[in-house]
């Protein structure tokens, strides 16, 4: 899955508010529309997260090596090989440079002149020294270019080691699941409120100060939890665009089609990204819509400054700004998971299979045009 950002993630102040010094300034800012909306993710029932997630990666990992293979093998169609550009240039060496020639991939160019020359002189402690330098003509990679028509016998023989290994690595895998179709239950749920339209008073300040300590003042949220409100960090963002969409189609509620949805909270600096697993079913709808008003409160609370298990409490003067509003729940319940559970394998968040999908997928695209890589200038 996708990572969750929220608050209470990360470090940051711990303590709560232990009353203010003086009456807070609440100054309103804007006159706004709050929308409260809830993500729910469905999977078959019995079938875990976890279980689900690891079924998608084996799923992704054996179509990013099809697709690898299926360039490959388009290549060879093609008549295609690769060459490399070399370029020449008369350059003098040291010996430890001319010996490491190979290394960097480059070479002498055959037939030509090596010439030696040895330089006499004296070391630090005066004794004699003698330096060896050669000066040859070398050539160096300068690129990599396609040559496409070749015939297909010439072709095989150039991407035999490759096609080889992709078989081996696709052979490998584990063999493609077919899973029974089942009833979907509930397995997490979502519930976020954001801000419309933009606010333009918030466009070029910060909705918050932070501490002395640069940390985001917790005790602030929590007295602003207090009068059930929202402490504003952003703006919000539903996952989707509201505005091509049916009129009334967020109420019903509408399933997400994208590989994923990145959403937040008014409550949130950050997105969170969740991922629609193949097996499953994400979805979205308007739960409530309500008046609301962003107000900017002027305070001093008592933080603490956490180190271990001792904080030290200070007295700090904030800023920051709320969302209030009959449907604003600071209280209610943000995220929730039903069902079976256990912990998802660590490289589900950032699946690398994805990646090489999409570059083998453009790389199939561009053979298909006819675009080949042309020699380097």
């Amino acid at each position: 899955m996708g990572c969750r950002a929220g608050p209470g993630n990360g470090t940051g102040a711990r303590g709560a508010s232990l009353g203010g010094f003086g009456p807070a300034v609440t100054t309103p800012v804007a006159d706004v529309t709050a929308n409260v909306f809830v993500l729910e993710l469905s999977l078959p029932e019995g079938l875990s997260l976890a279980d689900a997630a690891a079924a998608e990666t084996r799923a992704l990992q054996r179509e990013a090596a099809e697709l690898e293979l299926r360039v490959t093998e388009t290549k060879v169609e093609l008549g295609l090989v690769e060459q490399t550009r070399w370029l020449r240039k008369t350059v003098t060496l040291s010996e430890e440079a001319f010996q490491g020639l190979a290394r960097r991939g480059s070479r002498v160019v055959p037939g030509t002149e090596i010439r030696r020359s040895i330089s006499r002189g004296a070391g630090p402690n005066g004794q004699p020294v003698e330096t060896h330098s050669y000066t040859v003509t070398v050539e160096s990679p300068a690129g990599r270019y396609e040559v496409a028509g070749r015939p297909r016998a010439k072709a095989e023989r150039y991407w035999a080691p490759a096609l080889e290994a992709q078989r081996a690595a696709l052979a490998a895998l584990p063999p493609p699941e077919d899973r029974p179709p089942a009833r979907l239950e509930l397995r997490e749920r979502w519930r976020y409120v954001t801000v419309s339209p933009p606010v333009p008073q918030l466009e070029e300040v910060a909705f918050h100060t932070l501490t002395r300590f640069r940390e985001v003042c917790v005790a602030c949220a929590e007295k602003a939890r207090e009068r059930q409100a929202l402490f504003l960090r952003s703006l919000g963002s539903p996952g989707v665009d509201a505005a091509t969409l049916p009129k009334a189609a967020l109420d019903a509620g509408i399933e997400i089609e994208g590989p994923e949805i990145a959403f937040g909270g008014a409550d949130e600096a950050e997105f969170t990204r969740i991922e629609r697993l193949p097996s499953g079913r994400l979805t979205l709808r308007q739960v409530a819509s309500c008046r609301a008003r962003v107000v900017r409160v002027e305070d001093t609370v008592v933080v603490g400054k956490s180190a271990d298990v001792i904080a030290v409490p200070y007295r700090d003067a904030q800023t920051w700004h709320e969302l209030r509003g009959e449907c604003v729940d600071a209280g209610g319940q943000r995220h929730e998971v039903f069902g079976p559970s256990q912990p998802l394998p660590p490289d589900i968040a950032k699946n690398p299979a994805r990646f090489w999908i999409e570059q083998h997928r453009a790389e199939l695209a561009r053979l298909e045009r006819g675009e080949f890589k042309q020699p380097p200038p």
